[in-house]
């Protein structure tokens, strides 16, 4: 498979060290296809590494099949990852700003820009972050295990722990920077900042906003696996918003087992057909 270009762009982080909103430099995983005729722009789950590597299975699979099918694909690469900051400095409000100013820089460093095909697909916290998007110039939005029903969980957090700076949740994996591990029953988890946790709850008051307002030749593709054991199995909210709003979606429940990792040889390749028909063929019914 070609190698990736990491393309550099300045964006927003919370600041641990200030407690503050600061820009810094960040970078994008870029893996052009000759003779492009689309573009993925891909969100990565919050502890995935953004790079098509043993590390990354489904990339290391999806990737080369999508530049073959003349697709070139941008990784968004969030805080935490290829020696820049760490992952705690990421909110809900700093994500979505880290890929609207990706997205502008590969306006400007990709040619013929404005005649590509533009898709956007998102995994698990990357899955989420499609829902604001919807009138950010994409023609397809593709959530995969995305969460939609966050006022639960900021509820949850909460009263699992009360207010405190940083709340554990998963595990350190090798290529994450991590500054505050916490290390429970024997296991070192990454922490979510205070500010994150706060952005949960006015969140799916914002997701409705972006669904309300959606480019209306946008369609959307939404998948989770039915043995989900992160996010609560809710594809019935995609589909509520999207035909409240007459946004064309179509619906895969997955039946393959992957839990929410899909990290699953057989559900990295069903998924990866069923996005591929989709982003080629620009499904429109609903389900």
């Amino acid at each position: 498979m070609k190698k990736s270009k990491f393309i550099s762009y300045k964006s927003t982080v919370w600041s641990i060290r200030t407690e503050k909103f600061t820009r810094t430099a960040l970078c994008i995983n870029y893996y052009e296809a000759p003779n492009a005729t689309g573009l993925i722009v891909w969100l990565p789950g919050m502890s995935d590494k953004p790079i098509a590597d043993r590390n990354n299975p489904f990339l290391s699979y999806f990737i080369p099949r999508g530049l073959q099918k003349n697709f070139s694909v941008a990784v968004v690469c969030f805080p935490g990852t290829f020696d820049r900051r760490y992952i705690e400095e990421r909110t809900l409000s700093t994500m979505r700003q880290n890929v609207s100013d990706a997205v502008v820089a590969l306006s400007k460093r990709i040619k013929y820009y404005s005649n590509l095909k533009k898709v956007l697909i998102g995994r698990s916290a990357g899955g989420t972050l499609v829902a604001s998007f919807l009138d950010g110039g994409f023609e397809i939005g593709i959530s995969i295990a995305g969460r939609l029903k966050l006022t639960e969980l900021y509820t949850n957090i909460r009263k699992k722990f009360r207010q405190r700076r940083f709340y554990p949740m998963n595990a350190v994996k090798s290529f994450l920077r991590i500054r505050y591990p916490e290390k429970i029953n024997n296991k070192n988890l990454y922490c979510l900042n205070e500010q994150y946790v706060k952005e949960l709850r006015i969140e799916e008051q914002l997701i409705e906003q972006s669904f309300d307002r959606a480019n209306k030749d946008v369609t959307l593709l939404a998948i989770q696996a039915k043995d989900d054991d992160v996010v609560p199995f809710q594809l019935d909210r995609w589909e509520q918003l999207a035909k409240k709003n007459g946004i064309p979606i179509t619906l895969f429940p997955l039946s393959v087992p992957c839990g929410h990792a899909f990290a699953t040889q057989p559900a990295i390749r069903l998924t990866t057909q069923i996005i591929l028909s989709f982003i080629t063929k620009k499904g429109t019914r609903y389900v």
